[in-house]
């Protein structure tokens, strides 16, 4: 595995274990939008909406949107004992594999093979391998990233939760590229969709402006998401809330209530 690769899996690995710390005690400003690339490919978008108009609908029946299958694969799940994630149930590991988070093995591969994403143009099905693939790649090439960003972004558009956290790594700022504030509207973004432990990492460094520009940024590119696929005939993503909401809120009550007492 290359030095590259590593230093993004620490960066990974420090923030999971930021959560874990937390858990355990409670018991590209050019103008342009920022997700860039979530691009509307409108001849395909008409050649679908004129076969739909096609289709009659017998009387006194609702016309429904047509659904577009996703182009998602998974090849190697997560599974419990996953070292990568440490998944707490079989509802995490269902939940994480539905949004292609990568297992460890898939990690190491995808890091020994990442120059293959600079061939990923529109390659499908998506798979968790290239969505690593395609991170490193971008991470290690930001003035040429190729494909890989728009892969993401389109993965992203396709309902993966991690292709959203993702990006927020690719454009976190580095020397010559990245922009603080759409790194961390992925991120919220990625919150957003329903990755509530995110929230736990959201340390208090943003200036007020700087936490409204986040927020109202995510809201666009969650926007934007919705206008892709909306073009596609693809219904609205809904949030998918990761399991363990509601244990992880009654340690943190229990926690509160604790201090509370202690205080009095």
């Amino acid at each position: 595995m290359s030095k590259f690769a590593v230093s993004v899996l620490l960066l990974i690995v420090i923030g999971l274990g930021v959560l874990a710390l937390f858990v355990g005690t409670t018991d590209s400003s050019n103008g342009q939008s920022a997700s860039g690339a979530f691009e509307t490919n409108h001849e395909s978008a008409v050649a679908e909406s004129e076969a739909a108009k096609k289709e009659q609908t017998p009387p006194g029946q609702l016309q429904q949107r047509p659904e577009r299958r996703t182009t998602l694969q998974l090849s190697d799940p997560v599974q419990l004992g996953d070292k990568f994630w440490d998944p707490k149930s079989p509802e995490e590991v269902a939940w994480r594999n539905q949004h292609l988070f990568p297992s460890q093995n898939t990690f190491t591969e995808a890091a020994d093979t990442f120059h293959e994403a600079a061939n990923l143009d529109h390659r499908s099905p998506i798979t968790a391998i290239d969505l690593v693939r395609a991170e490193l790649y971008a991470s290690a090439f930001p003035e040429d990233p190729g494909y890989s960003i728009s892969y993401l972004e389109r993965a992203a558009a396709e309902g993966s939760i991690y292709a959203l956290e993702a990006l927020s790594r690719v454009h976190w700022p580095t020397d010559t590229k990245g922009d603080f504030i759409v790194s961390r509207a992925y991120l919220r973004a990625a919150e957003m969709r329903g990755n509530w432990a995110l929230s736990t990492l959201r340390l208090d460094d943003l200036a007020p402006e700087q936490r409204i520009a986040v927020d109202l940024t995510a809201q666009q590119i969650l926007r934007e998401i919705e206008a892709y696929r909306s073009s596609r005939g693809m219904w609205p993503l809904e949030r998918d809330v990761a399991p363990g909401l509601d244990e992880f809120l009654e340690a943190l009550r229990r926690h509160l209530d604790r201090h509370s007492e202690d205080g009095d």
